[in-house]
């Protein structure tokens, strides 16, 4: 009998599909045994309808394949505490940038052969190399920091500036306050939290509100681009 661990999962894509062409069920995929064939199938349709723009199955693949991809996502996260990595780098930014991996590796997948084997052979050293350019680009900015950017004295810095504080000036205090220190400040979630007194985690849940909430305060409906 499988311990628990190592039982599947099933994640469902939620909108129903168009042609037929994909399962209702995707499976999830072992944190570290083989992945029988069967599966492997399931997987790859799932995967064609992703590629062909379909985000529930992109979503429903991303989940299937969190158990296996767990243990390279912590690991990279733990470089995040290293004395020297950037520390402008957060875990939440690993993991964004884990999904963008995954998001790229499916697009990538030539639509032959196994999924889940392309996928499981290059998602490592993919990701890793995409910490790395995340790390470097904050590095390589002007006196190292994001900050800089902002306050460099040119015009389209000052514009960006007052751009910034008049979305800020739209939030409550404590949120304003975490979003200049952030993006005009460069400045990392704990020291954020160490200021204002609070836990890391709820900055950070902080942030993730104030993000959800300037992407829908900006966009534009198809009315508005005419």
């Amino acid at each position: 009998m499988s311990s628990p661990n190592r039982r599947l999962l099933l994640s469902v894509v939620p909108s129903a599909p168009r042609d037929g062409s994909r399962p209702a069920l995707v499976p999830a995929v072992d944190p570290d045994g083989p992945i029988p064939p069967g599966i492997d199938q399931l997987l790859g349709v799932a995967a064609h309808a992703a590629r062909a723009g379909d985000r529930d199955a992109l979503s429903a693949l991303h989940t299937a394949f969190a158990p296996r991809l767990a243990g390279w996502i912590g690991r990279s996260r733990r470089v995040c505490y290293r004395p020297w990595f950037d520390p402008a780098v957060e875990p939440e930014d690993i993991e964004q940038t884990a999904f963008l991996v995954f998001a790229e590796l499916v697009a990538a997948w030539p639509g032959r052969d196994s999924f889940a084997g392309f996928v499981i052979s290059r998602f490592p050293w993919r990701l890793s190399d995409a910490i790395r350019a995340l790390a470097d680009s904050r590095a390589s900015a002007p006196f190292g920091g994001p900050e800089c950017t902002l306050a460099d004295g040119s015009a389209a810095a000052a514009e960006a500036l007052a751009l910034l504080e008049a979305l800020a000036a739209g939030f409550p205090p404590r949120e304003r306050q975490i979003l200049l220190w952030r993006v005009r400040d460069g400045i990392a979630f704990v020291e954020i939290a160490r200021r204002l007194g609070l836990d890391r985690q709820t900055v950070a849940r902080c942030w993730r509100t104030v993000c959800t909430d300037l992407r829908a305060s900006l966009e534009v409906g198809p009315d508005e681009r005419r």
